[in-house]
């Protein structure tokens, strides 16, 4: 296990993590806005 794939998959988790929330809240408004 060197560095650069741990380093990989604490950028592809922060990535999935930020889109998991913009999707949730994109997903409020329209069902707030509705």
């Amino acid at each position: 296990m060197s560095d650069d794939i741990s380093l990989v998959m604490e950028g592809a988790l922060a990535v999935i993590a930020v889109v998991g929330v913009y999707c949730l809240v994109v997903f409020l408004m329209e069902r707030l806005g509705n």
